[in-house]
């Protein structure tokens, strides 16, 4: 046992002081006088020296911050969801006529989901691990996988000289190459000759199969336990003789997972929302550069077509722009007119009215506000005499 610190004091010494305290702050107080007001300085001395004390008790307890309290209910919470799920997936078992429910195993209890405690009518004796059938078949093929290692190894199939693995090359490859090598040395042959009759062979033998482009997940996760090797052998090449998936893994494979900047369990990342919301679309065309090319097509087709039909309607209003006016050599008729002689005055003398007309419009609006201005100036000068008269009246009375 480490010795104590030379500061460190007892908790029975704490408590100890903190009672004689008390006692000697109120001593003949609490029997002796009844009245209200020394019942509650008793109170309020006892609170405080208890208070005190805790506070010294407590002083060396890591504090918890609220983010971590709020993460433990969190986890509370989706824990129990979990079990209640589960009590509702599993049924107890069916109980013969007169058979006693203690003689027969809580199958709640049996997965840890039991929520009634002693007051459960069936048994909870010794629990016993229930194995679902994937860890069965998990935990047969991990012994045979252990057994196959074993021959290997005393065949001396694991060798110094067969080199690291590199997990971003093909594995099979890997170890062909190495047989090639092996062969080549003991039958006193050249590595290239051996190797392609290796290749042949194992291309003859896979010429019926079909290979995936997903990644095998016990490759992966030998990976991330670090158990992969020359002499890791998949357990589907075990089972079924043949393996369909790929046995290597991309350099840019994110083989671990990033830890999440924030622990509250429902965080998702944007990318991940974007893709989910993305695939919950049901309706529509799916976008892709043909179906994008199309429609981006027709909508220039469509702004084309209305800007064709706005501008037949300014022209047959006689609307032109300047651009328009130049691109259609108007302004070339007007010039050879001018320059004939033969154009046409009218448009002159109405654009002259038009001028004439807005100007006298003008000066009619001015005059009707100047003559508003002095109506309204000639009523406040009336209201002005008007109070002038009738202030000296006031003045008699």
């Amino acid at each position: 046992m480490p010795p104590k610190k030379q500061n460190e004091v007892s908790k029975k010494a704490i408590q100890k002081e903190a009672k004689q305290t008390k006692e000697d702050l109120t001593f003949g107080l609490k029997n002796k006088n009844k009245s209200k007001k020394v019942q509650e300085y008793v109170q309020s001395v006892t609170k405080q020296i208890d208070h005190k004390a805790q506070t010294l008790l407590n002083k060396d307890k890591p504090t918890q911050s609220a983010a971590d309290v709020q993460k433990a209910q969190k986890e509370a919470e989706r824990k129990e969801q979990q079990l209640a799920l589960l009590r509702q997936t599993l049924k107890q078992p069916k109980l013969a006529d007169g058979e006693d429910p203690k003689s027969v195993m809580c199958i709640h209890f049996q997965y840890g989901c039991c929520d009634k405690g002693d007051k459960c009518k069936y048994s909870h004796g010794v629990k016993v691990k229930v194995l679902t059938e994937q860890e069965i078949r998990e935990e047969k093929l991990k012994k045979e996988v252990d057994k196959e290692n074993q021959r290997l190894q005393e065949l001396g199939f694991f060798s110094n000289d067969m080199g690291s693995l590199d997990k971003h090359r093909d594995m099979r490859e890997q170890i062909m190459e190495f047989k090639a090598r092996q062969l080549a040395q003991k039958y006193n042959r050249t590595y290239e000759e051996t190797l392609q009759e290796l290749q042949d062979k194992e291309a003859e033998r896979v010429k019926t199969l079909n290979y995936s482009e997903k990644i095998c997940d016990h490759f992966i996760a030998a990976c991330r336990d670090g158990t992969i090797g020359f002499g890791w052998v998949c357990p589907n090449d075990k089972q079924f003789n043949h393996c369909q998936y790929r046995h290597w893994i991309p350099v840019d494979f994110q083989l671990f997972k990033k830890e999440d900047m924030d622990e509250d369990l429902d965080y998702e990342e944007l990318e991940d929302m974007i893709e989910r919301q993305r695939q919950a679309i049901t309706q529509g065309t799916p976008v892709t550069a043909e179906t994008f090319a199309i429609w981006k097509a027709k909508r220039v087709a469509k702004a084309k077509e209305e800007k064709d039909r706005e501008d037949q309607l300014r022209e047959q209003e006689g609307i032109f722009s300047g651009r328009q006016i130049f691109e259609k050599g108007l302004y070339r008729k007007d010039m050879e007119e001018l320059d004939e002689g033969t154009a046409d005055d009218d448009f002159m003398q109405k654009w002259k009215d038009e001028q004439k007309a807005k100007k006298e419009q003008e000066m009619q609006i001015e005059r009707d506000e100047a003559a508003r201005i002095e109506k309204e100036n000639e009523e406040k000068e009336k209201e002005a005499q008007q109070e002038a008269k009738e202030e000296p009246q006031e003045e008699q009375m």
